[in-house]
């Protein structure tokens, strides 16, 4: 009856510590709006990110990966790297020879 307490005990533990690690991580995945237009910015009025690993935007669809400040993206038959930071809901991605977007999430 012991060792059951224990098992039960230790995979209660194991339940509550993966609950708790994966609070407060904040997520890419979503809907983004711009804050300011960037001229000559892609995307200009929101990009959206879903949990599958695809995106749309401005008409445009793809798939994504989301990875230590990096954001690949590939659209039909291109393919794109930007750096991006994510604080709570703000979204900065920096695209090449560009300054950097500022997006909230909606």
């Amino acid at each position: 009856m012991k060792t059951k307490k224990t098992l039960l005990l230790s995979i209660l533990c194991l339940c509550l510590l993966i609950l708790l690690t994966s609070c407060g991580k904040s997520s890419i995945e979503g809907r983004w709006e711009p804050v300011d237009k960037v001229e000559n910015c892609y995307p200009d009025t929101y990009i959206e990110f879903f949990k599958d690993g695809s995106f749309e935007g401005d008409g445009h669809a793809g798939t994504y990966t989301a990875e230590n400040g990096r954001l690949h993206v590939v659209s039909g038959l291109r393919s794109y790297t930007y750096d991006y930071e994510l604080s709570g809901d703000t979204l900065i991605i920096t695209y090449e020879n560009r300054d950097p977007a500022t997006y909230k999430k909606q």
